[in-house]
């Protein structure tokens, strides 16, 4: 029987004691990264070396450590160094840091950031512009000693341990007043002077800030307290969820360190119970069908963009069978997607489970919900949902409505000094809003279905989601994946395009699926038919999300193709001032973007 977490520890320390039963047990690493393992044991010497280190370099018992860096060894074992130090952990993602490098570092006090060097180069004027006295470079190569052969040039390149051409460039532009170390510097040069031997805990101290991904508007500071942290961790270890987390099991991590979701689900949560973390820095979606298989995993935790590559994947019969868990989040996941990548993951490529759906605020765990073989939720253990509707009532049984969760053990502690958004997004009852919009059945599972703004207004006023847009045309079996925009036109109207990505085979019979999607959507009421249909190879990645892009396709004026009446082709175009342009066109015309 396994050790239980304990509320009143740290972070490290818990980490330290459930694991203590496999510390130099070589079969069951803590880290695999790129083949090159480290027990437990080991890693807990390298936080220790980061404990002392970090201690060493601080001057001000309050000021804290960023770390703009991927998931690497040097992201975890930081972390829980820092843990183990008493010190503020903050993560923030290359693009906001070199978007405004005050908010990011001066407002929490950083001392210390932590750079990849392949991020230095966009993040060096902003950190110029700050308070920052030290400057710590990780390279992906940080932690390999062999780099394996099977792996393509490019990567072997970048995790070439020899290849000091990065850090000799940031030396050559070192920075007045800031001193600069490679990790080896920091773990070795006077690490061991700091008297930092006992692991500190302040049961109300804030030990990391993270931020929302800002998929919905500007990134807000969430501050966790260890407390808060290990108690997502209890949650997972829950008998009801039926996880069962073992020792050894590998644990795939495509999922920014830097966002919440990545550090509390995969870095957090799971290392507790002795799974083998497997670091992926590179999250690309496009090769995440290829990831999975190639590193052998049991477990792997990615955005349902992720596995929907799955039904396009060329992978042997019975690649998964090693694959207990595929765990998805952050994005609704229709019907019809969900059973496509089952089709694929279970039936095609051996996978023991379907695809688990979870959902959860960033300031509340951030998983409240979660169900295993299934496509709706239910609240996570500790965790009560309810649904709002129109008329601000709560909805009793089967209904829909807007989404409140309460979730107290594993809730933020506050927004970072922004305290007045907590009263604006809880309830007097201590219910969250969370923004979503969601439908519960008879048997008390809830589907969120998308973002409760995630809608237009038509000519009359009345609300339409967009959600219920893409849900329709994801039925088609053309269709890879779907998005649904409101295209603002001249005079303010709000209009719906569909932006679609289709698979290989049907892209040669792209008019074909446009007028069968024309014709289909003609049983939707007249408000929510999309005025166009736009073609991508591929949608793009949010470079804060790292989930599916979509803000910015409703800035693309032209480009759309449909069907008239008549059965005519058509582009059509849609100018800031002026009404729609339409310029009939031949089924070879056809351009995917």
């Amino acid at each position: 029987m396994r050790e239980v977490l304990d509320l009143d520890k740290s972070l490290y320390q818990n980490w330290r004691d459930v694991n203590r039963d496999h510390w130099d047990d070589s079969d069951i690493p803590a880290i695999d990264y790129f083949g090159n393992q480290m027990t437990f044991a080991e890693a807990d010497a390298e936080m220790d070396r980061y404990a002392r280190a970090f201690k060493n370099l601080q001057t001000d018992q309050d000021s804290s450590v960023t770390f703009c860096v991927p998931t690497v060894p040097s992201t975890m074992n930081g972390l829980y160094g820092l843990n183990k130090a008493g010190i503020q952990a903050n993560f923030v993602g290359d693009t906001m840091l070199a978007d405004d490098g005050p908010t990011y570092l001066d407002r929490p006090n950083a001392e210390t950031v932590v750079v990849l060097d392949a991020f230095y180069p966009r993040v060096a004027e902003q950190i110029a512009r700050t308070s920052v006295k030290n400057l710590v470079i990780v390279s992906f190569a940080d932690n390999v000693v062999d780099v394996p052969p099977q792996l393509p040039d490019q990567l072997k390149r970048v995790l070439d341990p020899e290849d000091h051409s990065a850090m000799k460039a940031i030396k050559s532009r070192a920075m007045p007043g800031i001193e600069l170390f490679s990790i080896s510097d920091l773990l070795g040069g006077g690490a061991s002077q700091s008297d930092c031997l006992e692991a500190v805990y302040q049961p109300d101290r804030t030990s990391v800030l993270l931020y929302t991904g800002g998929s919905t508007g500007t990134p807000k500071g969430i501050e966790k307290t260890d407390r808060e942290l290990v108690a997502m961790g209890e949650v997972y270890d829950d008998p009801a969820l039926g996880l069962n987390l073992q020792p050894g099991e590998r644990n795939g991590i495509f999922i920014p360190g830097n966002h919440p979701t990545g550090l509390v689900n995969s870095a957090i949560a799971q290392w507790f119970f002795g799974t083998t973390q497997v670091p992926q820095p590179f999250y690309n979606r496009l090769t995440f069908p290829d990831d999975v298989y190639g590193l052998n995993l049991n477990i792997a935790v990615a955005a349902p963009s992720h596995f929907a590559m799955f039904p396009q994947a060329n992978l042997p019969d019975g690649a998964l069978r090693n694959l207990r868990l595929a765990i998805c989040g952050g994005e609704p996941v229709s019907p019809e997607l969900f059973e496509n990548i089952n089709r694929a993951m279970v039936d095609r490529f051996g996978a023991q489970n379907p695809l688990t759906v979870c959902y959860g605020m960033s300031e509340l765990g951030p998983l409240t919900h979660m169900t295993l073989g299934h496509r709706t939720y239910r609240p996570v253990p500790g965790v009560k949902s309810r649904l709002i509707d129109s008329e601000g009532k709560e909805v009793i049984g089967a209904g829909s409505g807007k989404l409140e969760v309460s979730a107290p053990k594993t809730q933020m502690k506050g927004y970072f000094k922004q305290p007045e958004l907590v009263q604006e997004s809880q309830t007097a009852d201590g219910y969250w809003k969370t923004g979503d919009y969601a439908k519960r059945d008879t048997d008390g599972y809830e589907e969120v279905l998308g973002r409760a703004n995630d809608s237009f207004a038509d000519a009359n006023g009345e609300i339409h989601y967009l959600f219920s847009i893409e849900q329709f045309i994801d039925k088609d079996p053309a269709v890879l994946e779907v998005e649904a925009q409101a295209l603002t036109v001249s005079g303010g109207q709000q209009l719906p395009a569909a932006y679609l990505a289709l698979k290989d085979g049907d892209n040669e019979f792209r008019a074909d699926v446009i007028k069968r999607l024309h014709d289909k959507c003609l049983e939707l009421p007249p408000e929510e038919r999309p005025v166009g249909y736009y073609l991508l190879h591929k949608f793009g990645t949010n470079p804060v999300s790292h989930k599916r892009e979509y803000q910015s396709l409703p800035s693309i004026r032209s480009g759309y193709y449909n069907y008239d009446e008549a059965g005519q082709l058509y582009e059509v175009s849609f100018p800031e001032y002026g009404d729609p342009i339409k310029q009939p066109i031949d089924a070879g015309d056809i351009i995917v973007h």
